[in-house]
């Protein structure tokens, strides 16, 4: 889809951001079949996202929904990824964390 910059268009990629980092495939997330995406990239309406106009996936209508739940009204918010390391050793994770606070 093609679009023009404003806030409502910023925030919307700033949520799609950070849902894709923080989760490697987060639920607000489809992935398209490779012969979709594939044959779309040449015809893609903004070329200057880069990757050839490769867009492998697309995103579901919820996905403002699951970014509010994940923002948690702005607390701070660890991503999973963390979380299963931290949980590996969680005494030492304890003891890190009253150090650095």
């Amino acid at each position: 889809e093609k679009v023009e910059e404003s806030p409502a268009v910023l925030r919307k990629g700033w949520e799609r951001i950070a849902l894709f980092a923080n989760f490697f495939m987060p639920g607000s997330l489809v992935t398209l079949e490779t012969g979709a995406w594939l044959s779309a990239a040449p015809r893609t309406p903004m070329p200057e996202l880069g990757w050839g106009g490769v867009l492998p996936f697309s995103w579901k209508a919820s996905t403002s929904k699951a970014f509010d739940a994940f923002s948690a009204g702005g607390r701070p918010a660890v991503a999973p990824i963390i979380q299963i390391i931290l949980s590996r050793a969680p005494e030492q994770a304890s003891a890190w964390v009253q150090r650095v606070a």
